[in-house]
């Protein structure tokens, strides 16, 4: 499994009335929403792996916290993640 670069963030716009509301960029198009709550966004993505989205909030708000995403995809019962160096850790 390797670690994708998500053009993901958080932002404010204005509807049709004016009013604000926050917009969570993270889907891309064929990509469906299986699961929201006060700490992440779980997403079905069109490969049918799932990627848990841990949101952050902080002192500037919301964000989506892009280091912590988890990707439950195919393979064979293991878990892999890439280090800050470059390496790759594998778990059975």
């Amino acid at each position: 499994m390797s670690k994708k670069k998500n053009n993901v963030g958080v932002g404010c716009m204005k509807n049709t009335k004016g009013d604000e509301h926050m917009v969570i960029g993270i889907l891309r198009k064929g990509d469906r929403v299986v699961s929201v709550n006060a700490d992440f966004i779980v997403v079905e993505r069109v490969s049918k792996e799932v990627d848990i989205v841990p949101i952050e909030r902080g002192d500037m708000g919301f964000r989506v916290a892009t280091e912590k995403i988890v990707t439950i995809g195919y393979g064979d019962n293991v878990v892999s993640e890439v280090t800050e160096s470059g390496a790759t850790m594998i778990n059975f």
